[in-house]
């Protein structure tokens, strides 16, 4: 069918006002009708497509359904998103998806299953104080995820001072992007490294829907945004992307740009496009948990092995699997998963460390003294420092199993 045809049944349909298109071009509602977030004009195929999707449609549409075949190959390959989702729309045969012309990124072969994951605050980091939010793609015989591959928005920091780095980051100033990593990595670096629950969300979609998204993630390579806490974070960057996966699109009308990523979780469940996966628990909230389903007489001989390690080595008798669990969860925390030196938090209220979980009375009066201590405030005020520079910061601190688990809906 002829471009010119296309064109007036998408305005018919009203496809420039979908939910879709909208979600593809990152389109953001103004007091004087739309902009996209995106800050190159060059992404756009209509000279006034950052300010009007009407026109960025008409145009695409005239592009990828051209009647030159080497044109509408070259709109087809630029934009292959937006085309597999006006081909869907207005009933035409996808040309693109057969061709030998066009190849997708190999990280994203046999992923069919996406997934909404947060991990849990740490102040380890300041740019994690709020907890992090990012888009897992597997296989659906992945069902660990274990090989899956990660969608996350992060700043470009160019900044080494410490007032740079605190006012371009909350204010803007610096340059943000979609990024794509392994799962294991994420793992690695959340879980492993900072002592980060990390808990997984299963959106409801089709395996053609996360097909669509893996499209839009090429046609974003090399693209900015303006990074901006109050505005453009990891949390509110995910909006987009969750509305492209899920066709009829979610309301986050409720959710502010300033809110914490844990309100767009409850936005995402309340709305019922995702449903409660796993918890990926870090070896110190297998700790605090572990430690608290033992008897009294188990968690005495946790508390005299960690405060004399002599007395225990020449105990007689042996302990249960539980207790010595504990006690080798306790020796991982302290001397595998990380440095303790490295970023540790002098809380200003109640001297914590930057661990989140560790907050039984026993166990925090006797053993985890080589951590520095630990608290159950709700609440942050401090100091700390990273790859040795120091910064200030102020929030929630949700200790898991606790705050956070109620939070997203896992009792």
């Amino acid at each position: 069918m002829p471009s010119q045809h296309l064109a007036e049944m998408a305005f018919l349909l009203r496809l420039d006002e979908s939910s879709t298109w909208i979600a593809l071009n990152h389109y953001k509602k103004t007091p004087f009708g739309f902009k996209s977030e995106i800050v190159p004009s060059e992404f756009f195929v209509s000279s006034d497509g950052k300010f009007n999707p009407r026109k960025e449609l008409d145009d695409t549409i005239n592009g990828v359904f051209n009647s030159d075949r080497k044109t509408r190959l070259e709109y087809q390959k630029r934009f292959p998103a937006r085309y597999a989702w006006l081909c869907d729309a207005l009933g035409e045969l996808n040309e693109l998806e057969n061709s030998s012309e066009f190849k997708i990124d190999g990280r994203f072969h046999n992923k069919d299953v996406a997934e909404l994951l947060f991990a849990s605050a740490s102040f380890s980091e300041a740019s994690s104080t709020m907890g992090h939010l990012f888009i897992r793609l597997r296989s659906a015989l992945d069902e660990n995820g274990v090989n899956g591959e990660c969608i996350s928005f992060e700043a470009e920091v160019t900044s080494s001072s410490t007032a740079g780095l605190i006012w371009k980051g909350l204010l803007g100033g610096f340059w943000g992007s979609y990024k794509l990593s392994a799962y294991h990595e994420k793992s690695k670096e959340y879980r492993d490294r900072y002592g980060r629950d990390i808990y997984t969300f299963k959106i409801i979609c089709s395996p053609r829907d996360v097909k669509l998204l893996t499209y839009h993630f090429q046609e974003l390579r090399g693209v900015v945004f303006e990074y901006d806490y109050l505005k453009k974070n990891c949390a509110n960057a995910m909006v987009p992307l969750i509305n492209v996966l899920v066709r009829h699109g979610v309301c986050f009308r409720a959710v502010k740009p300033w809110n914490a990523p844990i309100d767009l979780v409850r936005c995402v469940v309340e709305a019922k496009v995702a449903s409660i996966g796993s918890v990926d628990h870090s070896n110190y909230s297998n700790l605090k948990n572990g430690y608290n389903r033992l008897d009294r007489d188990g968690k005495e001989i946790v508390l005299k092995a960690i405060a004399d390690s002599e007395w225990f080595a020449n105990r007689e008798g042996g302990v249960s699997a539980e207790v010595a669990n504990v006690i080798a969860l306790y020796g991982s925390c302290k001397y595998e998963s990380f440095d303790v030196d490295d970023g540790v938090f002098n809380n200003l209220i109640s001297g914590a460390s930057k661990s989140s979980v560790l907050n039984c009375e026993d166990l925090e009066s006797q053993a985890v003294v080589g951590l520095g201590g630990c608290s159950t405030s709700a609440v942050n005020l401090g100091i700390a420092y990273n790859d040795s520079k120091f910064f200030a910061q102020f929030g929630i601190r949700p200790a898991a199993s606790e705050f956070v688990d109620t939070t997203v809906f896992f009792q």
